[in-house]
């Protein structure tokens, strides 16, 4: 098995460490670029990366909610997002959002 304690391998594809920040507004055009890029099922990625970025943001102000921004060698790869609240975080995105989105 290469690397040692089961990690990647110090010359494999994995081997640049990651790191893991809290998300701003400005990570969420990313968020929204990697989510319609890389998750092809489901209705929220038929929304288009623009679309999406605009719901990022929101989860990226809101109190309730966080976005995760996961880099490695300073380059994005990927996300996670949450909230305590869906039901408040699309109410809030329809109210200030909605139309512009």
């Amino acid at each position: 098995m290469p690397g040692n304690g089961g990690g990647p391998a110090a010359d494999g594809p994995d081997a640049h460490p990651v790191s893991v920040r809290v998300g701003d507004p400005r990570d969420a055009p990313v968020a929204g670029a990697l989510h319609a890029h890389l998750i092809a099922e489901g209705f929220l990625s038929s929304l288009g990366p623009r679309f999406l970025a605009r719901l990022y943001r929101r989860i990226a102000v809101s109190d309730e909610s966080f976005l995760l921004m996961a880099e490695a060698q300073g380059a994005p790869i990927g996300f996670i997002a949450g909230s305590l609240a869906v039901g408040r975080l699309y109410r809030s995105f329809l109210v200030r959002d909605g139309i512009v989105a």
